[in-house]
């Protein structure tokens, strides 16, 4: 059963989201605020000024938009070049450069789309950290061998020494793609999710959607009671 002190709660709002201990008020200083931010294409300083009362600034780390469905292909090979990662690079630099504590979210599609590429540009920047959502790492494709990928992304990150904290969200198939949503409401399953947080570090936060966030508990440790 999760701690009550490890748990902090996704709250969206207009400009991304405020990540609470669930056990603040409306008045506590966030844990984390996440941002809807490109690296690739987005000014740091102009970031770096709208958040800097923020004492953890949390955001994806960029990809370059197709400009048409036909040109989605070419998109993905030009958010995993050289030149993307260089990109990423100097944005987390000026961001630090203003005194920023910057945590990015690996995404699949991502320049940090999986756990080697991740894992390698954390090795490339000390100080710099990451939130491991898992379901964010999976697409439609790899979820009947979902098992085996969650397996892995925890093995690779989830006891990383720059993992900031586990993100715990489900994921639903819609129009071919995966869409956040509750533990216990999508197609990756409690019992997955429960398994991933037991093979992470023990003291990592875990933040969940506050949306029926007393029920995502609920069945978390249920599963983790019935699990051997």
């Amino acid at each position: 059963m999760l701690s009550p002190h490890r748990v902090i709660l996704w709250h969206r709002t207009p400009d991304g989201a405020a990540l609470l201990p669930a056990d603040a008020d409306d008045t506590a200083t966030p844990f984390a605020l996440f941002a809807h931010a490109n690296p690739l294409t987005d000014d740091p300083r102009v970031l770096a000024v709208e958040h800097a009362d923020s004492p953890r600034l949390l955001i994806r780390s960029g990809c370059i938009d197709a400009s048409d469905p036909d040109d989605a292909a070419h998109a993905a090979v030009r958010t995993w070049s050289r030149q993307s990662w260089a990109t990423l690079s100097r944005f987390c630099a000026e961001i630090a450069k203003c005194g920023l504590r910057l945590w990015l979210l690996p995404a699949s599609g991502d320049v940090l789309s999986d756990a080697p590429r991740t894992a390698a540009f954390m090795s490339e920047h000390p100080g710099l950290g990451f939130v491991l959502e898992p379901a964010a790492l999976l697409t439609h494709a790899m979820l009947d061998h979902a098992d085996d990928h969650l397996d892995r992304i925890a093995r690779s990150l989830g006891n990383h020494p720059a993992c900031a904290a586990l993100f715990i969200a489900d994921a639903r198939v819609s129009a071919g793609s995966l869409v956040r949503c509750p533990v216990g409401r999508g197609a990756i399953g409690t019992r997955r999710l429960a398994a991933f947080i037991a093979s992470c570090r023990a003291d990592l936060p875990v933040v969940l959607l506050a949306d029926a966030a007393e029920d995502q508990l609920a069945a978390l440790a249920a599963t983790a009671r019935t699990t051997p």
